[in-house]
Order: C-alpha cells, then structure tokens, then sequence
C-alpha cells in the first residue's frame, strides 16, 4: 500500500442480484432461472435531502477537511473538521457498506464548489457497471481538491451528526458538544 492513495475496499455475497443502476436508471437484472427482467432503481428523497444538507453544511465554511474516523466492517464513519488538531464537527457515517474507495489520511475539499454529491444517472450508471455495484446501495462521491481520484463509498444508508467533537479534555461542554472517546480527565496531584 502506498501511503496517502485511496485503498479499495469491497464487501458483497454470493448470490445476491446484481444491478448497473442508481437513481432513477432503469437496469436489467440477470437471473440464473429465467430471462433478465427490467427494475427502475430510485434513490429515496430522504437520502438526497440528506446528501444536500450535508454538502450545505460543508459548504458553510472556508476550507473543510476530512478523514476515516472509525469502520466497524459494516458502517463507515468519515469526520469532517476545520481543525483536526483539536476537533471534528461533522460526522457522516455510511451504513451497510458494499464499497469504498478512500483516503485513510486526511483530504481536503474546494468548498466553493460541491463536495459532497450524489452522482448524476450517467455518472451513476458507468460507476455502477464498473465497480460491480450490487442492487440496493448508492454510490455518495466526496470531490477531493488537488486529486484525480474522488472519494467513492456505495452504501445502504447514511446519516450524520454535527457535534463538535474535542480531542482534548474540557469540563464545561456546551450543548452539541462531546469529548473524543480517546480523551480521559487528567490525573490531578
């Protein structure tokens, strides 16, 4: 592995159905006991409500920065700060991950334009065929700044909270405010 380049990750079972198709793509899906039948995919309202927010809030500030905060081999966790030195205020986690390509160091995005995406059917389509992209996950692309290769996570679902998330200790925490899980209270003598 080269430090800094996006590492593939892919998770998938045999047998299931797979469809070239996100949004509103019509695809046809195979199936070893009868010809290909026709199925329009559509990605809900809700998660493109939600992919908007997000991409709003991202696109509030100046410069925002990202990076892998946890994955457990199912959910993805990816944290979004102006200031990784001392805390994360954005927190997206993927659900059900069937594929993500993504940088393990931090990247950064241009947030004079749109960041956080879902693509477009064309884009959608091509992306799905290629990466093999099994029916019931959507495809969600973070534009990295100064790179060719955007980060790509196929996903069930996601969800996002935007607690300010120190990574130093403080004991009057305001609401919407937490300390890291790596922080502990420092020993008084």
């Amino acid at each position: 592995m080269v430090p800094g380049w996006p590492v593939l990750v892919r998770r998938g079972g045999a047998g299931l159905t797979r469809a070239q198709g996100v949004g509103s793509i019509p695809v046809l899906l195979a199936s070893s006991n009868g010809p290909a039948q026709s199925l329009h995919l559509e990605m809900t309202d809700e998660t493109r409500k939600t992919v908007e927010e997000i991409d709003t809030i991202i696109r509030q500030n100046a410069w925002f920065d990202f990076c892998v905060g946890s994955s457990n081999g199912n959910d993805l966790v990816i944290t979004g700060s102006t200031d990784f030195c001392y805390y994360h205020e954005l927190e997206i986690t993927f659900h059900n991950v069937f594929f993500a390509s993504v940088y393990f160091q931090n990247w950064k995005s241009d947030t004079r334009l749109p960041v956080f995406i879902i693509p477009e059917q064309a884009e959608a389509y091509q992306m799905n065929f290629q990466l093999e992209i099994e029916q019931g996950f959507d495809l969600f692309i973070f534009r990295v700044e100064d790179s060719k290769t955007d980060v790509i996570i196929a996903a069930a679902s996601i969800s996002y909270n935007t607690d300010t998330v120190l990574y130093y200790y403080r004991e009057d925490l305001q609401p919407g405010m937490r300390l890291a899980s790596t922080v502990t209270k420092p020993n008084t003598v």
